[in-house]
């Protein structure tokens, strides 16, 4: 005869916690532009899912400087520790809400959308500068410095882009691929790419020309004409509203626009005619909303905005060109983008793999280009970040959960 074993709940709980208590785990902080978001993962294996729980949390950036100043404890602080504080006061919140304590923190990996320094220190995408110190001849952020005080354990911070390109080549080279050959394009609010090769980067700062002068767009890091002003979602947008204003306010100056366009692209397009029925046009008249989703959603609907069409054309023929240069100059084969851009239109990847086909149709160097969704996801962020402090024996066994639970 057998017995039934009645267990108290608060046993298992506490059976829970010390199981627990006894993973070391590495914690990837992935510092952007619009959220700062923690995720932990089994050191050996890569596992996010503890007991079931997804041990990933989102909060406002500490960039959007609003956030700090709800609080009365980061108000009283000077603005060159806000952030390191806002961060650190997130985090320590985090842990203790997983039942986690530092020492189980074997290592840290930080992935910021922003510049990262040589001395590891950096300055994050549209952030105010008063909230930086000067160290050196420079002014910027020392994350590392504050954690080092908290965990006794191996950190590095990389930017955002870069994280996502590592992590995607490790999982690239455990599936026979040259890690060397690929390379992590980014395309949402902004546009960035990382890889294997350090030196190949900030690549929404290429110059690109063929345009009409009068949209000759300014990108957010000052300069004119960067790829990252017509390609982004934001790029997008403004191109865009630009385009329908000068339609809506300025005729002498848009029929300037439609000889030049005809003439660029061999009276592929005639703008006159495709602008005025367009949705975009109503839409603007009557100061409604205008997104790059908004054009993506007309462009590919059952009966296409044409004039939609055309700006989604045009732009994937100018990002396709970009792409096409950094194969040709640095060898790389693969590129596997990402980004809400990508990820909300995955049409929109076809289209800029056959421009590219055309643009390498004639070329003698015969180099086959190979563009895909990026084979993390909506993780390359957070998993490039933890990429960044996993040891290279357990690599193997990372990529072979990945594939297991997400791809």
């Amino acid at each position: 005869m057998h017995k039934t074993l009645l267990v108290d709940k608060s046993i298992c709980s506490r059976l829970l916690y010390s199981i627990n208590m006894t993973r070391n785990y590495l914690l990837g902080i992935d510092l952007g532009g619009t959220q700062l978001r923690f995720i932990l993962a089994d050191e050996k294996n890569g596992n996010i899912f503890i007991n079931k729980i997804n041990m990933k949390k989102s909060f406002p950036s500490p960039f959007c400087s609003a956030e700090l100043y709800k609080d009365k404890c980061f108000r009283v602080l000077p603005d060159s520790v806000k952030i390191n504080a806002y961060i650190i006061n997130k985090l320590l919140a985090y842990l203790e809400n997983l039942n986690t304590r530092k020492e189980q923190i074997s290592g840290i990996g930080i992935s910021v959308a922003g510049k990262v320094f040589s001395d590891k220190s950096f300055i994050g995408a549209n952030m105010p500068r008063k909230f930086t110190r000067k160290i050196g001849n420079k002014y910027a952020i020392d994350l590392i410095s504050a954690l080092n005080k908290i965990f006794k354990t191996r950190i590095e911070i990389e930017n955002d882009a870069n994280c996502a390109g590592i992590a995607q080549s490790i999982y690239y080279a455990h599936q026979g691929i040259d890690p060397n050959t690929t390379f992590y394009v980014t395309v949402s609010t902004g546009l960035g790419g990382g890889g294997p090769q350090k030196e190949l980067d900030e690549i929404g700062h290429m110059l690109v020309d063929g345009y009409f002068p009068g949209l000759k767009p300014r990108c957010g890091c000052g300069a004119y004409g960067c790829i990252e002003a017509f390609a982004s979602g934001e790029g997008i947008r403004k191109q865009t509203l630009t385009i329908l204003d000068m339609y809506l306010h300025k005729p002498a100056v848009f029929k300037q626009f439609n000889i030049y366009e005809k003439i660029r692209t061999a009276n592929k397009y005639d703008v006159q005619k495709i602008i005025g029925k367009s949705e975009l046009v109503k839409l603007r008249q009557h100061q409604q909303a205008i997104n790059t989703k908004t054009v993506f959603e007309l462009a590919y609907q059952k009966n296409p905005d044409k004039f939609a069409y055309y700006l989604v054309d045009t732009t994937a023929g100018r990002f396709a060109k970009i792409l096409v240069n950094i194969s040709r100059i640095h060898n790389i084969e693969r590129f596997g983008l990402g980004g809400s851009v990508i990820t909300n239109n995955p049409q929109y990847i076809n289209l800029v793999q056959n421009k590219i086909n055309q643009y390498n149709a004639d070329c003698i160097l015969g180099q086959k280009i190979k563009v895909h969704p990026a084979p993390l996801g909506d993780y390359a962020a957070d998993y490039g970040a933890l990429f960044l402090v996993v040891e290279k024996k357990y690599q193997k066994r990372w990529i072979k959960n990945l594939i297991k639970k997400f791809l």
